[in-house]
């Protein structure tokens, strides 16, 4: 069987390796595949393990998990679910598909100051990012779309209010980094990174391949009003990666920059909107500040990187 098996798997790999395209092709159907089936069975799993009806899924997933056993913990472990089985999964087989021969996390050793300066540079380009989000009122779509503009207002603020009541449930925090914070580092770096980034940087000049593909991870997060901000700190994430040649810096950084939304929210950071300070000169001054020092650390992070 490995016979017949083994020239086609080598010309296809070597079909691949021509192509990023049909590569990252390849990639988007497997991510569909996998995604359905796997999260099908890991709704059943979970629909067991709790006691839930089929109806209380819907309920469960937008926070209104009052009359569900054990609602928060069956919504972490869906979160969980969904960040292994979309992209890391994905990830994982496109590299035993056609890269085996490679390490999964990339090109070692590790320049071990990139994993400080990573997360550090996340962490300085919060201000910046937090300027660049759109405040849901000052967006107004054509009359002829205000259906849609209402549904993407009301999927948002369903999202932050739901995020919201897990993130502040009493005595969860370190379950809270786990899941929110840290599996998402992992899986999404594991795919965003390493698999989608990589083939743009086949086909595409590095910045154009880092800024599509951050582009790309901000768009995947169905979130409208933080587009911008997601996607440069996607930038920040590819760069890493990008000069690191390894997912270790990025997934430590991201880490870092999901950690700290997970601890404010839980000391009582709102998940929408911004304190009364933070307006006007204030805003603009922390968001010049942020994208200068941003900016000096991505040189230090080239510079080490050539070294």
């Amino acid at each position: 069987m490995s016979e017949f098996w083994s020239p086609f798997l080598s010309n296809f790999r070597d079909a691949c390796r021509r192509s990023p395209w049909l590569t990252l092709t390849l990639g988007v159907l497997v991510l569909m595949v996998v995604a359905m089936v796997g999260m099908r069975i890991a709704f059943s799993l979970i629909l067991g393990l709790f006691g839930m009806e089929e109806s209380q899924m819907t309920d469960l997933i937008q926070g209104n998990w009052e009359e569900i056993p054990m609602g928060t913990l069956a919504f972490r472990v869906i979160q969980m679910a969904n960040q292994v089985l979309v992209w890391l999964t994905p990830a994982w087989l496109m590299h035993k598909l056609l890269t085996p021969e490679t390490h999964f996390w990339g090109n070692f050793p590790l320049k071990v100051s990139l994993l400080w300066l990573g997360p550090l540079a996340t962490l300085c380009s919060i201000p910046l990012v937090s300027a660049l989000e759109i405040s849901p009122e000052i967006i107004r779509l054509p009359a002829a779309w205000g259906e849609l503009e209402q549904w993407i207002k009301a999927q948002e603020a369903t999202g932050a209010r739901t995020l919201g009541l897990v993130l502040k449930e009493p005595g969860a925090l370190w379950i809270n980094l786990i899941v929110f914070a840290l599996t998402p580092a992992i899986c999404e770096e594991a795919f965003f990174r390493g698999f989608v980034q990589k083939q743009f940087q086949r086909a595409l000049p590095l910045h154009a391949a880092i800024w599509v593909s951050a582009a790309v991870f901000s768009f995947v997060h169905f979130q409208f009003f933080g587009f911008f901000s997601r996607m440069v700190v996607g930038a920040i994430l590819g760069y890493l990666y990008a000069y690191g040649r390894n997912l270790m810096a990025p997934v430590m950084a991201h880490f870092f920059f999901n950690a700290f939304s997970v601890v404010a929210v839980s000391l009582g950071a709102p998940m929408e909107g911004s304190p009364d300070w933070w307006q006007g000169s204030t805003r603009v001054g922390l968001a010049l500040a942020s994208a200068g020092i941003t900016f000096l650390l991505w040189r230090s992070i080239k510079r080490i990187s050539h070294e």
